[in-house]
């Protein structure tokens, strides 16, 4: 039994599911509005999202690679998180059952992001000044 199916068997009479994140990257245009790119994610599922128990907060940085290599870029922050819950009487929760066939799904907008080191001062550390005073430079 994998990880996966550990955790979603049942809990207090219902299964608990893994969320199924859809990433988007937003990009500026010409017209002073956004460009929303899908990011596809390569996984076991083979539907271009992460089915993750603990999905992206917004303001966290987060490492992607798209599978088909759209972005020139595999670090992204994301800035927009859009839930959607299966309604009962839905295909993914039909009427007589506990709860929904499904996790909830979570539309993920990020931006590029270099990582948390990004523009990066060229400041000196004390022991590198420490070493180039002893240099006598």
């Amino acid at each position: 039994m994998n990880l996966n199916e550990i955790q979603s068997e049942i809990q207090n009479g219902m299964r608990i599911y893994p969320v199924i994140c859809s990433f988007y990257v937003r990009t500026p245009s010409e017209d002073g509005k956004y460009h929303y790119d899908r990011l596809s994610v390569k996984g076991r599922h083979g539907d271009g999202n992460l089915h993750t128990f603990h999905p992206p907060h917004t303001g966290e940085s987060i490492s992607l690679r798209d599978e088909f290599g759209n972005f020139n870029t595999t670090g992204f922050r994301v800035i927009h998180r859009d839930w959607l819950h299966s309604s009962y009487g839905s295909v993914n929760w039909p009427y007589m059952y506990e709860g929904p066939k499904e996790g909830p799904r979570l539309n993920v907008i990020v931006e590029p992001f270099e990582g948390p080191f990004e523009n990066e001062s060229e400041l000196k550390s004390p022991i590198q000044l420490k070493q180039e005073e002893e240099d006598g430079e």
